[in-house]
């Protein structure tokens, strides 16, 4: 939804003629610039104390996966 909002503003602002010549990459530019954001706020954060404990034991878990999965039985 919002990105055909961003798509008709734009068109509306620019009008049709500017917006099929050139106006259509604004909107793509626009998504480039808002991914950036996110990824950086992404990079930002820290996880959380028991994300970062069940990843622990994740790692634990996955020594030998298939020496595991073919002695508990699980195939």
């Amino acid at each position: 939804m919002g990105a055909l909002l961003v798509v008709l503003i734009t068109r509306m602002i620019l009008g049709e003629e500017a917006f099929s010549a050139w106006g259509w990459r604004v909107p793509f530019l626009f998504s480039i610039v808002l991914l950036a954001i996110s990824v950086w706020i992404w990079l930002q954060l820290e996880e959380s104390p028991a994300f970062q404990e069940a990843e622990g034991r994740r790692q634990d878990l996955q020594s030998a996966p298939i020496t595991r999965a073919f002695s508990n039985g699980a195939i």
